[in-house]
This record gives structure tokens, C-alpha cells and sequence, in this order.
């Protein structure tokens, strides 16, 4: 993380993107960037046990939907959040274009 802005690549983009909207960044975040990350952990594979979302919540996001959703940034949108700046490529549209969808609808 940079002085004052929050980045992160992957599973870096998505604890940025989390920081950003907690305020956790040393000072405060002026902008977020994530290069393709996870922000919405309640959408892919949801009823799987075994993705990298599910480990990282015990469990498959669909059996633990409010700590799912805790650790989603889209849910963590409001108005007052900072400007985010989500980059994906076409190798990462599995996960990025419904979930910056997800995020501009929250704000």
C-alpha cells in the first residue's frame, strides 16, 4: 500500500479494496486500485468448498452467506466510499465484469 491510496493485485486487490471502504490504510485512502480482484465472494462457485473464497471463509460462501458478505467489498459500497479504479484483462473476465457491475450498482 502506498501513502494514503490502497493497491493490490488479486487477492492483494481484494484486501485493498477492503481497506479502502474499512478506512485501515495508514492515514486514510484517497483511491483504491485493484487489478482483477474478488469483490463479491457470494457469486463464483458459490455452493463449492473448495475455492479460494470458500477456504479463505471456512466453508462455501452459499453456507456462510453474512460472513460472505462481510468479506465482499460490493457490500461494503456506500456513497461515501473512496474513488476505486478496478482493472481487468480478458484473461480475468470470470471474476471482474460482474463484479465491478456489482460494486458502481452498490454506490
Amino acid at each position: 500500500m502506498w501513502s494514503r491510496d490502497a493497491e493490490g493485485e488479486s487477492a492483494g486487490g481484494t484486501l485493498a479494496a477492503l481497506a479502502g471502504l474499512a478506512g485501515l490504510t495508514k492515514g486514510a485512502a484517497s483511491a483504491v486500485v485493484g487489478w482483477y480482484p474478488v469483490t463479491d465472494l457470494t457469486t463464483r462457485d458459490s455452493d463449492r468448498a473448495d475455492t479460494p473464497e470458500a477456504l479463505l471463509l471456512g466453508g462455501a460462501p452459499a453456507a456462510l452467506p453474512e460472513l460472505a458478505a462481510q468479506a465482499s467489498a460490493v457490500a461494503q459500497v456506500s456513497a461515501a466510499a473512496h474513488p476505486f479504479l478496478l482493472v481487468c484483462t480478458d484473461w480475468t473476465t470470470r471474476r471482474c465484469p460482474s463484479h465491478g457491475a456489482s460494486a458502481s450498482i452498490s454506490g
